[in-house]
């Protein structure tokens, strides 16, 4: 649709650039609100500062992981094509940014011994407020496309080559993921019997949503009946569900 937003005499403002951007900043202030509250409620010291120097470290680490999933994704494409420039500029992808924004909110408080507020959940409070803002980039770069189809859904979208056809509307989709998921943590994030639970409601409805959506997209890797993602997918609802049952089980003998 509108994958150059606008242009600043020779630099051009993508969409996708943009939209990630604005969900970092939506992110930043969801995550520092959480934190606040947390705070508040066990009366401990605000620390703006130590709140700043947590994002500063957290969002490259979130930024480089799912720039390694991307080149783990097209590691044939650039073996042949060898370039500073195919690394750096090879695409994101979403997976490799949430595992590794959750494993950075697991590794924290090991880290710093610094366990006064929940970094797990509050990351898990993050990450789909970032995903549906950043999928409206996708939606008008014409990236993360779906199948042509004229079935019932299906919409006239362009693909990222500019190419108009009635196709599933996966990024409008991914939207609607995005905050509904972000909508249902946020109500039940003061509810939570553990620390961690959130993060694994999280991971179990964003496996089932992607589940749902993913076939719907074109140049996925099939795999028999699934494609990669959908294995992706169900290796996400399988292992959330099953840490949650072990968590349970052990809140229950307390």
């Amino acid at each position: 649709m509108y994958p150059i937003l606008f242009s600043l005499g020779t630099i051009n403002i993508r969409a996708n650039t943009t939209f990630f951007i604005l969900g970092c900043i939506a992110g930043l202030y969801i995550g520092r609100k959480e934190v606040i509250r947390q705070i508040s409620e066990k009366k401990l010291v605000f620390q703006p500062k130590k709140i700043w120097l947590f994002f500063i470290v957290f969002l490259p680490f979130v930024y480089l992981s799912g720039m390694f999933n991307a080149w783990i994704m097209n590691w044939d494409f650039l073996l042949q094509n060898p370039s500073w420039r195919n690394f750096a500029f090879s695409g994101w992808i979403s997976y490799g940014g949430i595992l590794g924004a959750l494993i950075f909110g697991w590794l924290y408080p090991l880290i710093t011994k610094d366990d006064s507020v929940g970094t797990l959940d509050i990351i898990a409070l993050i990450l789909p407020i970032f995903e549906g803002v950043y999928r409206i980039g996708c939606l008008l770069n014409g990236c993360c496309y779906g199948k042509a189809t004229e079935g019932f859904g299906g919409m006239y979208l362009p693909d990222v080559f500019g190419n108009w056809a009635r196709r599933y509307p996966t990024q409008i989709l991914y939207i609607i993921l995005g905050f509904g998921l972000f909508t249902i943590l946020w109500l039940a994030r003061r509810n939570k019997k553990f620390e961690g639970e959130i993060a694994l409601i999280f991971l179990f409805l964003y496996g089932i949503g992607r589940f749902l959506i993913d076939p719907m997209r074109v140049n996925i890797d099939s795999l028999g009946f699934l494609n990669l993602y959908q294995v992706l997918d169900l290796g996400l609802c399988v292992l959330a569900l099953i840490i949650w049952l072990i968590m349970k089980r052990k809140v229950n003998r307390q």
